[in-house]
């Protein structure tokens, strides 16, 4: 939270202006977007790419300030979809550990976004404070369960995949690199021993 406020995207841009330019924009992808039982569906993710192609094509966006916009419009639902998961008792560690993994560098800008879209739309004070309370929580369990368990370097490289299971370069390479990554952002994998043993799973045991 120290740093809201003083990072610069432009020389006469800040953090805080893009934030806002995104809480403007952040329902854009209503005007495309299928209405049914009164919900606007994926406006969020049309939301997003609607501004990604006027800030890159008429504003000439620079990646970081494009990213920076685009993702939080693209996860102005996010918060409310992972509270609503919470409050069912369905939200998982997966849940969890995947939207940290995405978004650790902006959540906190998403958790501002979200309060101030909560506090805009609803009056509903008991609602309000079980959000409120649910980011605490969210920011507690990136502490204490994602840093300490969650493993984001990958544990094998391209290379040592090839090597250890005598394969070619070929997409499969990158295919299983990736499906290494999500065992690792599950939790499932946290070390080499590990990660050899789910990649053969994959593919059969090392030859």
């Amino acid at each position: 939270m120290k740093k809201v406020g003083s990072n610069k995207f432009f020389s006469e841009f800040s953090d805080i202006s893009l934030l806002k330019l995104s809480a403007f924009l952040h329902d854009i992808g209503k005007v495309r977007a299928e209405l049914k039982n009164k919900k606007f569906l994926n406006h969020e993710i049309i939301g997003a790419e609607i501004v990604r192609d006027r800030l890159q094509n008429n504003l000439l966006f620079g990646k970081r300030s494009l990213k920076f916009v685009t993702t939080i419009i693209k996860n102005h639902l996010t918060i409310f979809r992972l509270y609503y998961l919470f409050k069912s008792k369905d939200l998982s560690n997966k849940d969890l550990n995947f939207f940290w993994y995405k978004n650790k560098d902006i959540a906190v800008y998403i958790f501002i976004h979200t309060l101030s879209d909560a506090y805009g739309t609803s009056e509903d004070d008991e609602f309000l404070e079980k959000i409120r309370e649910f980011i605490i929580y969210l920011q507690t369990y990136y502490l204490d369960v994602y840093q300490k368990e969650v493993v984001e370097e990958p544990l094998l490289s391209g290379n040592e995949i090839m090597d250890i299971f005598k394969l070619s370069p070929s997409k499969k390479i990158g295919y299983l690199k990736e499906k290494l990554i999500e065992a690792q952002i599950e939790g499932s994998v946290r070390n080499k021993e590990q990660a050899v043993e789910y990649l053969s799973s994959l593919i059969g045991e090392p030859k």
